[in-house]
């Protein structure tokens, strides 16, 4: 869903102490938490907005708005309301939402943003099943090999690491094996073929997401003092946040994040210490992370 929320040029009438925002601007010094590679300055209803971020980019804000509709689009996925495709406000409770990673990073998972087609990816039956069809057998068999993978770290992470292992991990994982044995055997119409497909496609990513962060990210957030100067940047979707407490802990996790603070009439409410290197400036951020091409995009673009 579009949000109501737009990046703004960063000088102009409506940013008149923007100019003072590159103030302690060092790129040969390392970032801290409350540092920013670049930053950019958001209206988000009628309030303004700095966003700062430990990546090199800020994408459009989603929808920050509580509540807000949510649309399932006809390539079955919810646009920038998707944690798979776009950065969400981070959340405690789902806080492996921010690990999924992003489009391209890993080779072996690249089916996991496939769309089909239904003039290409959509077997039709017999005449007493008109109407219905299945996933073509090379199609289906592209999934298993991340599938089995997956499954197999898990259940090896189980083994050794038992106190790892939340339950979620398991209600995934049971998830993943229904949707797999529905499109190997169920014929169904091609709209819920690709229900089916988006479905597996969002448990695969989510496990990954709760394995690396279970096993990589959180005993980095869990151990703050070692990791306090920042981590290795993981190519993943990341988070947006307004906390500065949660913007330290994906830091020391090495996840992207962007936080979001409210600028003040008088300034923007930074002291001496924090810093920011570069501006992006314009109405439209970088609105592509893990969405694909096509004519859905412009629906899902946020700004």
């Amino acid at each position: 869903m579009a949000s109501s929320s737009r990046l703004g040029p960063v000088c102009g009438r409506s940013y008149p102490h923007a100019p003072n925002l590159l103030r302690n601007r060092n790129p040969d010094l390392p970032l801290t938490s409350f540092d920013s590679r670049v930053g950019a300055l958001a209206q988000i209803g009628a309030e303004h907005y700095f966003i700062t971020t430990n990546v090199n980019y800020i994408p459009a804000l989603p929808s920050i708005e509580k509540p807000h509709k949510l649309y399932l689009r006809s390539d079955m996925r919810y646009g920038t309301d998707d944690p798979m495709l776009w950065p969400q406000q981070y959340t405690p409770k789902y806080c492996h939402m921010a690990v999924i990673p992003s489009k391209g990073a890993r080779p072996d998972l690249d089916v996991m943003w496939w769309n089909p087609s239904v003039q290409e990816d959509f077997i039709v039956g017999s005449a007493v099943t008109r109407g219905l069809g299945r996933l073509p057998r090379p199609r289906f068999s592209a999934f298993l090999p991340a599938v089995n993978d997956l499954v197999r770290r898990c259940t090896e992470l189980k083994r050794t690491s038992p106190q790892l292992v939340i339950p979620l991990f398991g209600h995934l994982i049971q998830y993943i094996l229904m949707w797999v044995e529905q499109l190997e055997t169920l014929p169904t119409t091609f709209p819920k073929m690709v229900f089916a497909v988006t479905s597996l496609q969002r448990a695969v990513l989510e496990l990954e997401a709760l394995y690396q962060y279970m096993t990589v990210c959180k005993p980095r957030m869990d151990n703050y003092l070692a990791f306090s100067g920042g981590a290795e940047i993981a190519q993943c979707v990341g988070a947006f946040t307004s906390s500065v407490m949660h913007a330290q802990q994906l830091s020391a996790a090495g996840i992207p994040f962007w936080l979001i603070v409210i600028s003040e009439p008088r300034g923007l409410g930074y002291g001496p210490t924090e810093r920011s290197d570069t501006f992006q400036s314009g109405a439209e951020g970088r609105t592509e992370r893990n969405q694909r091409p096509g004519s859905d995009d412009e629906d899902r673009r946020a700004g």
